[in-house]
């Protein structure tokens, strides 16, 4: 079911409207002052947009309490969630999608809180027609106690001023979906949710499949707000994905410590320890707090302050400021909550001083430090991509790769990926290149960028001995039968030029090989190495037609707004050249198709 409150018609997308997609999972204790400011914000014509997994979900009460009271307000209530979605922001977001009418998305978690005028501000940045995305650092704001500054903390330095550093130190966006605002047509562009409803960092990769798709991604200068105060949520919680589909499970006391966030939709969080952060008390009354820890778990964050002597002593001689957790957690340790910290100068001092020592370390790793190069390649393809009797990368592909590390003071890491996932995995930056004897078609062309060609190789034909045909020419016959591997060079060529003879579309080359060996396929089209390698194999009951009938260049698959690593790859393959680097793999891996070709007449491939 759908509710809505508006005075707005449904006639089509304002140009300079905006429509906020809010999913919510769990009401907690700053979420209602969150809302609110989005239903004061002045900006027209605006639309919000909220859902949760649970029809019952106490945040969908918060947000028609909210309505009633400000009647003006365009609302869309949308309980629901794909079940099928790994990430259940994501399944939430593809049923809001739908509901939104107009053409700027913004898309807010649930502690993030606004100024008036701020979504006001968010339309100018699209006066570039191609600017396809605008997003926000992150600053947390608010916190009255020990566990809510350390989660301010985390955004600020951790996810805040790493976007900033990075986009002004390396050129790079790191994108964040606390303030993530995105032009409907570039998200139509970039698959849609769907398209990252698989992902765990959706955020990210969503901004990744947007600027592959080529729209521009900009930094706005105004910063995205997370309000978190008292970092106690009374009934935080996280989308659980069931038989049945998601649907929202509390998280009492005993989940582990105190709750730090209303998180919106919850997302997995790696463990993070701040241990030990000694204060040691004067006051015999308060025992020693010996340590503090924060921990990030799935259900959001936890802090906790224990001590052997609070620990011990009896509940009526706790301070007032110090709660006792309930027993039954994990160790059998009783846990002692912190609700506001003992001297605000004190914790404002070690704020400033520890945002100090992160924004050093940042400032240092960005600019000293060079990240592995992550290559994407499918290790079953010799004697370019394949691996070695103790199962290590080896073969021309990976010496390519490894030479390229060398000349960019970069160490590198192999990810072995399916052929037709390479292309997927390097649009949502999983990998920073393709090398993986990848042809580049204007298909491919679309989506991806690609170096200049480092190989020049063509099509060719296995043709079964039984088979009459002698050349290209005689492939589009009826009565043919022609293999070819599925998603290749050869599939694209033979679906668009052969319109009498059948086609068998096969996902492995091992299985269109056997089709021609046993007769039933004429022949199979293929790139000529493994031509030649496959017919080498079965010399008895297969010949090959080596001549290319169409030319193909191999080259390095790359983003197509990462210009600088395009660059840098175009000027190794001209020093790799030159230095006679791709003669050497030649010779170490290719030397009996080298004689072979030289004795044809056929240009090899280097």
């Amino acid at each position: 079911m759908v509710a809505r409150r508006a005075a707005a018609t449904m006639a089509g997308p304002a140009p300079d409207g905006v429509s906020i997609l809010k999913p919510l999972c769990g009401a907690d204790d700053d979420l209602e002052g969150n809302l609110v400011s989005f239903f004061r914000l002045e900006h027209e014509p605006l639309q919000l947009v909220f859902g949760a997994a649970d029809p019952g979900d106490p945040a969908l009460d918060i947000v028609r309490r909210l309505a009633r009271r400000h009647p003006h307000r365009d609302v869309a209530i949308v309980p629901a969630c794909n079940a099928e979605a790994s990430s259940p922001q994501v399944g939430v977001m593809e049923w809001l999608l739908p509901h939104a009418r107009h053409d700027i998305l913004l898309l807010s978690d649930s502690d993030v809180r606004v100024s008036p005028d701020e979504v006001a501000r968010m339309p100018p940045s699209f006066d570039d027609p191609r600017a396809g995305m605008v997003y926000q650092p992150v600053v947390g704001i608010g916190e009255r106690t020990l566990p809510a500054a350390f989660e301010n903390l985390h955004y600020t330095e951790l996810a805040g001023f790493p976007s900033v550093a990075i986009r002004l130190l390396a050129g790079q966006h790191v994108v964040n979906a606390k303030g993530q605002c995105v032009r409907r047509p570039a998200l139509d562009d970039a698959g849609g949710f769907a398209a990252v409803r698989h992902d765990g960092a959706d955020d990210y990769a969503l901004s990744r499949l947007v600027a592959a798709a080529g729209w521009r991604l900009r930094l706005a200068a105004a910063p995205v707000r997370t309000g978190l105060s008292s970092g106690v949520a009374r009934q935080s919680a996280a989308l659980d994905a069931g038989p049945a589909g998601h649907r929202c499970r509390g998280l009492g006391a005993g989940a582990g410590g105190v709750q730090t966030g209303a998180r919106g939709v919850g997302r997995p969080h790696a463990a993070r320890h701040v241990a030990p952060l000694a204060a040691r008390s004067g006051d015999p009354a308060q025992g020693s707090l010996l340590h503090c820890r924060l921990d990030r778990g799935p259900g959001g964050a936890h802090g906790a302050l224990a001590g052997s002597h609070l620990r011990d002593r009896p509940r009526g001689s706790l301070p007032a400021r110090v709660r006792r957790r309930p027993a039954g957690v994990p160790g059998g340790r009783r846990r002692l909550t912190a609700v506001t910290p003992r001297d605000p100068s004190r914790h404002a001092a070690m704020h400033r001083l520890v945002s100090a020592a992160f924004a050093s370390c940042l400032l240092l790793s960005a600019a000293g430090a060079a990240q592995p190069l992550r290559v994407g390649m499918e290790l079953s393809y010799p004697p370019f991509e394949m691996t070695d009797p103790q199962g290590r990368p080896t073969g021309v592909s990976v010496r390519l790769a490894e030479a390229l590390g060398r000349h960019l003071g970069r160490d590198v890491v192999i990810e072995n990926i399916a052929f037709d996932g390479l292309i997927p995995a390097l649009k949502t930056g999983k990998i920073d290149c393709v090398i993986s004897s990848m042809t580049a078609t204007p298909e491919r062309a679309k989506s991806i960028a690609f170096s200049e060609p480092y190989l020049r190789t063509g099509l060719a034909l296995l043709v079964s001995a039984k088979s009459p045909l002698q050349s290209a020419a005689d492939l589009d016959a009826p009565g043919r039968v022609i293999a070819v591997k599925k998603g290749t060079t050869g599939h694209q060529y033979a679906a668009g030029s052969l319109k009498r003879a059948k086609l068998l579309v096969l996902d492995k080359e091992a299985a269109a090989v056997l089709e021609v060996v046993q007769g039933r396929a004429d022949a199979f089209i293929y790139d000529s190495l493994s031509v030649f390698q496959n017919q080498r194999r079965h010399k008895d009951t297969t010949r090959a037609v080596l001549q290319p009938f169409r030319e193909e260049t191999w080259a390095v698959g790359l983003r197509r707004d990462d210009e600088p690593l395009r660059n840098q790859v175009n000027a190794f393959l001209e020093a790799f050249r030159n230095e006679g680097g791709f003669e050497k793999l030649g010779d170490e891996f290719l030397s009996i198709e080298k004689a072979a070709f030289k004795a044809q007449g056929i240009p090899f491939y280097f």
